[in-house]
């Protein structure tokens, strides 16, 4: 039987391809849109899409890292396309 944890990531995941609409090569979020980003509102946490996906699927960003996206679609939440970054 899985952990919480792999119950918890499991559960993230079907949220988030639950919001999101694949659109030529980049996954867009269709959730939230509070902002260019859009907006997180799952089980207690909010925030930018990009950087929950990055933080489930790759890994810890770095305190003064930025998500950036190589595709230049702020909405976008294809994980192949974020990597950490500056302004």
């Amino acid at each position: 039987m899985p952990g919480k944890s792999m119950i918890m990531l499991a559960t993230v995941e079907a949220y988030i391809k639950s919001k999101t609409k694949r659109v030529g090569k980049c996954l867009i979020w269709q959730g939230g849109k509070a902002n260019p980003n859009g907006h997180f509102n799952y089980d207690g946490e909010v925030g930018i899409p990009s950087r929950k996906v990055y933080e489930h699927r790759i890994g810890p960003i770095t305190k003064d890292k930025c998500i950036l996206h190589k595709c230049d679609t702020p909405r976008c939440v294809d994980g192949r396309h974020l990597y950490q970054g500056t302004k």
